[in-house]
Order: C-alpha cells, then structure tokens, then sequence
C-alpha cells in the first residue's frame, strides 16, 4: 500500500523537481527507473552524472526514493522495493549495501527516507515495519526504534527522516499525520507549546521522543 502512494505521487515529485532545479544546490535525485542523477550549480542545477540501472544486483536500484550525503561524499540511497540501503562513494560507484527485506534487527521492508548523522550513522525509515533503524558508520545495525500505531514511540508509516547538528532524530510519520523528535540527551518533561503539547518518553535505548499533538 505504501509502495502504491508512493508511485501515485511521482508526477507530483517531477512537479517539485522542476521547481528545485531553479534553487542555488547541490541537487541529488532518485528516480523509479533505478537511475540516481547528481546535478551541481551555482544558480541553476545543471547535469552532473548519473549512476545505477533497474535491477537487484549491486549498484542496481528498484524504485529509490531517499537519498543522502556524508561529509565525505559516500552517497546513501533507500532501494525501496529491493529493501536495503547501497552506497556508492562520490562517483556513484558500488561500494556497500546493508539490510535485507524482513522485520528483524537490521532487516528492512519497504525503505523510504533516510540520513546520515555527524557520526556517520545511518538513520532509515522502515516503511512497512513501522519504525526507524540506525546503522552505524560500518553500515553494522545499531538500534531501531517505533512499532505501529498512534501512541508515543510508535510510527505509522514513517516516510521522511533526517537528523541536525545535535543528534535529534526527526521522523515523518505519515500514516498518524505528524512527526516525532527524538533526542539522546533530553529529560523526559512535557511542556506546553503554543499550538498543542509536546510529550517525551524514554525509548529503550535511552532516546526521548516527542511528539507535536494537534491544538484544540
């Protein structure tokens, strides 16, 4: 079902696409053919390179859709229907994959959004399985967090995620109509924000999520 939306809303992404080529960026775009293109400039993207093919092989993609760069250029893609993340180094060459499609530590189903942290963690979306997993900067399984429904802690269809300077974890969570923020190092308070409440609880791993509610 997820995989469906997903592709009913790719005119609605080359709509988007056109716009951002006009920005001042590095652009990074992944398309449902399996092909990844690179475009640089300084006031309009312009053609850079393009890497990868419709496949299951390494360096082959299957509908990507999330996409990533560290500092040191290693590009990060979501191989959505093939269930695993592939890195290719700055030149869009095959370097690693992690994850295989299932629902234990480390599998992935359905991966949509990903990012990389300061510390070269991987932070992926696991659509289908209704939660976050991170990966450390060996691509070696670190943590997970989430499980579905509509509580505190738990996701729904997660479809974007990305992480700031802090290590705070942002995570769409598409099917519950919000996001969560988790933190590493934030107390576990509840404090009142001028259009609703934000409320933390401690995860397992010692992560505080805080969820936006809608104001009444």
């Amino acid at each position: 079902m997820l995989l469906s939306t997903l592709m009913n809303q790719k005119s609605l992404e080359k709509h988007s696409l056109s716009k951002a080529r006009l920005k001042s960026f590095s652009l990074v775009t992944a398309t449902a053919i399996g092909c990844i293109s690179i475009a640089t400039s300084a006031t309009a993207a312009s053609f850079s390179f393009a890497f990868g093919s419709n496949g299951t092989g390494n360096g082959e993609f299957n509908f990507p859709n999330g996409i990533a760069v560290d500092g040191g250029g290693n590009i990060y893609v979501a191989d959505t229907s093939n269930s695993r993340v592939q890195v290719p180094d700055s030149g869009g060459v095959f370097q690693s994959t992690s994850g295989s499609n299932g629902s234990g530590n480390g599998q992935i189903d359905v991966p949509v959004g990903i990012a990389v942290g300061g510390g070269g963690n991987i932070y992926v979306a696991d659509g289908s399985n209704n939660r976050a997993q991170v990966f450390n900067f060996s691509r070696v399984f670190e943590s997970a967090f989430g499980s579905n429904g509509a509580g505190n802690v738990q996701i729904n269809r997660p479809r974007g995620i990305t992480v700031d300077s802090g290590d705070n974890i942002y995570v769409a969570d598409a099917d519950n109509d919000g996001a969560q923020v988790l933190s590493q190092s934030q107390p576990p308070v509840s404090t009142p924000e001028l259009f609703g409440i934000i409320v933390l609880g401690i995860l397992g791993s010692g992560l505080v999520v805080r969820r936006l509610a809608k104001s009444r």
